[in-house]
């Protein structure tokens, strides 16, 4: 609840305990738990660089953020130690799905790999947007400069010209059946965080309105997610049938 400064200030605090260096804001390579994601799961940790930024944008709390600065750069320092750097694929954070958790939402037959490229890209412009904050001018640079590298590589691999929408893999890691499948998440994330307005080329909106009005793409699987998606259809113009969703998906509660 953002009215409620108190009760997110605390918990972006609680989120963090015992990784990214811990209570002490060092981080020993030799712990698991400094460098393990929050939670253990991989797009939470982006969750919370996020949070840390939309935190600012509503509550200016320069205390806060002088606090947990040293727990921020870490987190993004050890994610960006697991990006790739391969040219084509610039910048994208790299996952072990042996090893670690990928989220995304509770839903089946979805490709979550491009929603966590979008996250990830949203999670640096956000750090980059706390760094200016904290008048860390390089800092802010680099992180923008990163998520830039990132659009373009994600704009490469992952926008389908065609239908214009985000597909749910990159060009080099399609499905076991050849196929890259539109992603309602990838979409969704795209319009909330301002992804597609900041991919490097102007890109219309009007495949991914088409896209998320249409029934036969995998639904979203959580009511979190389930929010992006009416706000996500708000901000492409479409508030009724946003309304719709929110009386067919909530509506029982009122009853």
């Amino acid at each position: 609840d953002l009215k409620d400064k108190d009760v997110v200030r605390k918990s972006l605090v609680a989120l963090c305990r015992g990784t990214f260096g811990g209570d002490g804001g060092v981080v020993d390579s030799e712990n698991r738990n400094d460098l393990d994601d929050i939670n253990g799961i991989v797009d939470y940790s982006l969750w919370w660089i996020i949070a840390e930024d939309l935190y600012q944008l509503y509550f200016s709390d320069m205390g806060h953020l002088t606090r947990q600065w040293v727990r921020i750069k870490n987190a993004m320092e050890i994610l960006i130690q697991r990006c790739d750097d391969d040219d084509e694929n610039d910048g994208m954070l790299l996952v072990d799905l042996d090893k670690q958790w990928l989220f995304i939402d509770w839903a089946d037959d979805v490709q979550k790999i491009v929603s966590l490229q979008i996250l990830w890209w949203w999670a640096q412009v956000s750090g980059a947007a706390l760094a200016d904050r904290m008048k860390d001018s390089d800092t802010a640079k680099l992180w923008q400069s990163n998520a830039n590298s990132l659009a373009q590589a994600l704009y490469l691999n992952a926008w389908d010209d065609d239908l214009g929408v985000w597909r749910g893999l990159l060009e080099d890691n399609k499905g076991n059946d050849g196929t890259m499948k539109i992603s309602r998440h990838a979409n969704v994330l795209a319009i909330i965080s301002g992804f597609t307005k900041s991919s490097g080329t102007t890109l219309s909106t009007t495949g991914i309105k088409t896209m998320l009005l249409r029934k036969d793409i995998p639904p979203v699987g959580t009511p979190y997610m389930k929010a992006f998606e009416c706000m996500a259809l708000c901000r492409l113009g479409e508030t009724k049938e946003s309304i719709c969703h929110i009386r067919s998906y909530w509506g029982g509660m009122l009853e």
